[in-house]
């Protein structure tokens, strides 16, 4: 089945009920619950996970749709146990999954349905945030709970709080389903990408026809599918450093470059002027401080080499390669007959919102969620986890880990099945971020390599000097208002690359130091007091997930996370050919990486079978 523009008007929305929950600290013992009903400023509670499933599955409330603002993460795990037990009573449970996260479950009796969603995968973001963004009047309040203060019922400003969340985030779907229908002509689906592509599909021609690649080309596709890249060239400090980081890079890249269109064609060489993806066997010269195309290794792992080694590639990543001076010779591929411009309206539509709109007004917030969603959703993976909640484990299923715990989750089960959805389009997914990558490479040779410091997807960390200097040449297009140019976004007194997702920083304003910077895995809540012990010079207790997905407690010294990040990026960084790209720098075995680890490369090695070592 193609993908296509939907026929006809949808049905309504369902009416939407909030609810929320308070424990004893993050998981523990159930306090109470809460939950308001649209079209109704009357807040109900209940005393227990039982009471509260009760109500979901009450004909009171049929045709209504239940949300829970990080609800998978916490107030529907308390619902697992009474899930189960209502299988006796005739009902049957399907939990939703986005990645290993569940958001949700649609619950089914004969003609009696019922759907609890997790709005945190509607709008990724806090419920002190979210409801700042659109629901101003009913802005989430403040207890000490995060401090150690315990929720008490008999508290009147502890229930007024609890009262104020719900209320709060009734009124944020409400304003942002509002939203969806007048500019979109849509409703809200489980997650925002899911949103964003229903948005996206309401603005096609009604003879739009876009069909899914042949197995062969779909392999190749998605060989050429990677992520953003990151690097960085030192781990020294450095003196009078900016960030600047490219407007709306992927809907620019959407906008500006299309998709291939049409129907692909194996070809066993280069057919210039046509859009693709082709296997190449490439050199990149040695001295490139960056080189420019990027491999998958068979085991996981993204490297940026120097030297000759094969990869997989776009027809304008050859192009662009070439004329950074790389050799490129085609093996084989796929080419198309042109570009479809298929996200022009869309992307409009995102603009007018966020241009007419200042920055925390609904309207800008959801185009900017909606245009940076869409994209990934075509470079969907075609197999899909399918979960069941049942007492006894299936033959042939699996128990879900939370990746928080490492820990199985009580009668939750998993299996592997065929996804087979018509918006799996990975050539356009694949292409829209080479030219992202492209773009930032660009960057890099208008400011000079050798003075950036740090690059992540769309932003790199380079000296002030060499800035200012490219914007003067005019080498470098700057505007802070105009999507796919670069803008001027930090300024720091020293930055200081570490690893990988891992640097530090310092900023003077006003006659004050300020000390931060990010270190990937490290949990949010506790990375300032890390910064605090570098100046204090004092030890930290930090709560962290390790590489085996399990929760630990460690207690350091000053920066020792980070040093030893940058003492495990350093060993293997003898030779200034290494390049690093990913989200781990631990050391790893080239010739067997692990899957999703940091990744480096010796300029100009491989192994006999061609893969690079």
């Amino acid at each position: 089945m193609p993908l296509v523009k939907p026929k006809g008007t949808q049905r309504p929305r369902k009416p939407i009920i909030a609810a929320d929950i308070e424990t004893v600290g993050l998981g523990g013992d159930f306090i109470i619950g809460a939950y308001t009903v649209e079209d109704s400023e009357t807040v109900y509670y209940f005393h227990s996970p039982e009471e509260w499933l009760d109500i979901i599955l009450s004909r009171r409330y049929d045709g209504y749709t239940w949300y829970a603002h990080n609800g998978g993460e916490y107030d529907y795990k308390y619902l697992l146990d009474p899930i189960r037990k209502a299988t006796k009573r005739g009902w049957t449970s399907q939990p939703i999954m986005q990645g290993e996260r569940v958001i949700g479950f649609k619950f089914a009796n004969g003609h009696h349905q019922r759907e609890i969603r997790d709005s945190y995968a509607l709008i990724p973001t806090s419920l002190e945030k979210l409801t700042a963004a659109f629901a101003p009047t009913l802005h989430k309040r403040d207890i000490g709970l995060a401090k150690g203060v315990v929720f008490n019922p008999n508290n009147v400003k502890h229930m007024e709080y609890l009262n104020v969340d719900v209320l709060g985030l009734k009124q944020a779907l409400i304003t942002i389903e509002t939203i969806l229908l007048e500019e979109f002509g849509t409703k809200a689906r489980w997650t925002i990408p899911a949103t964003a592509l229903e948005s996206w599909k309401r603005m096609l021609p009604p003879t739009a026809v876009y069909w899914r690649p042949r197995a062969d080309a779909d392999a190749i596709f998605r060989e050429a599918y990677y992520g953003g890249m990151v690097f960085l060239t030192t781990q020294a400090r450095v003196d009078d450093v900016v960030g600047i980081d490219v407007n709306s890079m992927y809907p620019a890249m959407m906008e500006k470059y299309g998709v291939p269109s049409g129907t692909p064609m194996y070809v066993r060489k280069e057919h210039p002027g046509k859009p693709g993806f082709y296997r190449v066997h490439a050199i990149v010269p040695e001295e490139l401080v960056i080189p420019p195309l990027p491999k998958r290794l068979r085991g996981g792992g993204i490297l940026w080499p120097t030297g000759e080694f094969d990869t997989t590639i776009s027809s304008d990543e050859l192009s662009y390669a070439r004329d950074l001076g790389c050799t490129i010779e085609v093996v084989d591929g796929f080419v198309f007959d042109g570009i479809d411009f298929v996200f022009e309206q869309f992307i409009s539509r995102c603009k007018h919102l966020r241009y007419t709109y200042p920055r925390g007004n609904p309207l800008h917030e959801i185009g900017k969620l909606l245009q940076n969603s869409l994209y990934g959703k075509f470079g969907t993976r075609p197999v899909i986890k399918r979960y069941v909640l049942t007492a006894e484990q299936p033959n042939g299923l699996t128990p879900h880990i939370d990746p928080k715990t490492g820990e199985p989750v009580d009668n939750l089960y998993w299996s592997i099945e065929k996804l087979d959805a018509p918006y799996l389009l990975p050539h356009w997914a694949a292409w829209i971020t080479a030219h992202a990558r492209i773009t930032l490479h660009r960057g890099l040779m208008a400011v000079g390599a050798h003075n950036a410091l740090y690059g992540d997807t769309d932003s790199i960390k380079v000296r002030r000097a060499a800035f200012e200097s490219a914007h003067a040449r005019g080498d470098l297009p700057v505007d802070p208002n105009l999507y796919g140019y670069w803008k001027l976004e930090e300024q720091y007194a020293w930055f200081q690359p570490v690893a990988p997702k891992n640097y530090l920083w310092m900023k003077e304003h006003d006659g004050i130091q300020e000390l931060g910077g990010k270190a990937k895995g490290i949990k949010r809540d506790v990375y300032d007091p890390i910064v605090h012990a570098t100046a204090v010079n004092v030890k930290v207790q930090v709560t962290f997930i390790g590489s085996n997905s399990t929760r630990r407690l460690i207690e350091r010294p000053p920066l020792a996370i980070m040093e030893e990040r940058k003492r495990a990026y350093s060993r293997l960084e003898n030779s200034r050919g290494w390049r690093a790209t990913g989200d781990d720098v631990r050391p790893v075995r080239l010739d067997q990486p692990a899957s999703g680890v940091v990744s480096f490369i010796r300029k100009g090695q491989t192994t006999n079978s061609g893969d690079v070592a």
